[in-house]
């Protein structure tokens, strides 16, 4: 009999242990699950983030000197602490031009270099800007000039939103740039010391006019083949679209894709913004972003086949919205779990006030309702602060998910960064 019982409360704990819903906070990260870091005691803001191998996390993006904006990273060890083997206590800020610095993209190259990309601000124009640091925070000073390559395409703005490092190390910085008249998509393509890349494109540059419309770009995913995507907003008339671009590794557009290497995706009559790409092992490609509704908007998203056809076997022939009433819902990061699942991140807003909003979609592009609370997670404002936004997201390899952001403190805003329990590695 003692036998029997044991076996039974043996089995209830590991039922329990199976049974837990993924997508809690993980209070064994931080302060129960949340870390909060003022960067520079003015503005701070987080744009991107990536994972080290060793598992330390790094966030960058900028802070407000008091005058304008300078790049900043900051690294933290696994539990959440700041890494202070790293910069100046775990924090680096690196002011480039005379003007604002604004990071939005940070990435590592294989020899564990850290690559962060944005533009620079100065007196007449916006430039392309990457600094490559050293694993302690330092500038690796063998990079561009004394550590910092910048690119100027056209007059009067060219911003980099995203960059994504190839297998040998050289790096594709995607945005879009401003001739005083229109705003195309832009790629320029550096080696791996900060040198363009005269062989791709024209010089190592490309812009895609599409349309003869705005076109701004939001997100860029490299193909296993070596084909670039790039992911953004098409202006239609007074409204948006998505709108995807596929590139050959050369930088000439792949013809075989959409049409002529283009595909536009409507999915109201207002404006559809794409914020995210991801691509699936079988190479299907998922565009995420909001869609608006009169006064609200929802957040959505499509797959499509590698040819760029939309996958009409998911959602309402092929695209899935999700539809909050009342709340402007706004996309930030998408992430693609080892299962297929697809993981939304976004910002929602009601009543002024504004919170983190997590998805979870299985295959099918169903709500997973074994995560959250029937496959959502909502993290309110916290006492004491104003607003609280995500901007950046990214996947542990032990499953669990780190989301990063910013709360507005009084007339200050810092830097968050939250992490759940997320697939549980077999």
């Amino acid at each position: 009999m003692l036998r029997i019982n044991f076996i039974l409360i043996l089995f209830f704990i590991c039922f329990l242990g199976f049974s837990q819903k993924e997508g809690k906070l993980d209070k064994s990260f931080g302060n129960k699950g949340l870390v909060i870091t003022d960067l520079n005691h003015d503005n701070d803001y987080c744009k991107s983030m990536v994972i080290q191998k060793d598992g330390k996390i790094i966030l960058a993006g900028f802070t407000d000197n008091g005058v304008n904006e300078d790049f900043a990273i900051c690294r933290f060890n696994t539990n959440g602490l700041l890494d202070t083997l790293f910069g100046k206590n775990g924090k680096v800020i690196t002011p480039i031009g005379p003007e604002y610095d604004i990071a939005n993209s940070v990435k590592l190259q294989s020899n564990s270099k850290i690559i962060v990309a944005g533009h620079i601000g100065n007196e007449t124009d916006e430039d392309f800007a990457l600094v490559r640091y050293n694993q302690d925070g330092s500038i690796d000073k063998s990079f561009g000039k004394e550590g910092i390559a910048i690119t100027s395409i056209e007059k009067p703005s060219d911003i980099i939103v995203g960059i994504q490092i190839l297998p040998d190390d050289k790096i594709i910085a995607a945005g879009k740039t401003f001739d005083g008249k229109q705003s195309n998509f832009a790629i320029t393509k550096y080696l791996q010391n900060g040198q363009i890349d005269t062989q791709f494109g024209d010089s190592g540059i490309v812009i895609t006019d599409i349309e003869n419309s705005d076109a701004t770009a939001t997100s860029i995913v490299i193909q296993k083949d070596g084909k670039i995507i790039i992911g953004g907003d098409l202006k239609k008339g007074i409204y948006t679209d998505f709108v995807i671009v596929r590139y050959l590794p050369n930088g000439l557009l792949d013809t075989t894709f959409g049409k002529k290497g283009i595909v536009i995706t409507s999915f109201s009559d207002k404006n559809d913004n794409l914020t995210s790409l991801l691509i699936q092992p079988d190479d299907k490609i998922i565009a995420s972003g909001h869609v608006f509704n009169n006064d609200f908007s929802d957040l959505a998203f499509v797959r499509y086949l590698k040819d760029g056809t939309i996958d009409t076997t998911i959602g309402n022939k092929g695209i899935v919205i999700h539809s909050k009433k009342g709340s402007l819902e706004v996309l930030s990061a998408s992430l693609l779990q080892d299962d297929g699942k697809l993981i939304l991140i976004g910002n929602t807003t009601k009543d002024t006030i504004t919170s983190i909003e997590i998805l979870r979609y299985t295959i099918y592009g169903k709500l997973d309702k074994t995560f959250g609370k029937k496959g959502k997670i909502i993290s309110k404002a916290l006492k004491n602060y104003r607003y609280n936004n995500a901007y950046a997201a990214a996947i542990q390899v032990d499953g669990k998910i780190l989301i990063s952001g910013n709360v507005r403190f009084g007339t200050f805003t810092d830097i968050t960064l939250y992490r759940y329990s997320g697939r549980k590695k077999k």
